[in-house]
């Protein structure tokens, strides 16, 4: 979205603090930990559909 607005002078060019955070390094670790939790709950609530549709 910057170069849009540096290469088009029609594009009015604004503070944009979603970017700015965006700009930002994640931690590597964070991240994986964040996607590991989200892995496990995904998981478990298949399995449990998994057994609500096997009547378990």
């Amino acid at each position: 979205m910057e170069e849009l607005r540096q290469d088009i002078p029609n594009v009015i060019d604004r503070h944009d603090p979603e970017a700015t955070v965006m700009q930002e390094a994640a931690d590597p670790i964070a991240v994986l930990e964040a996607l590991q939790e989200n892995l496990t709950q995904e998981l478990s609530a298949d399995a449990s559909t998994q057994r609500s549709l096997r009547g378990v």
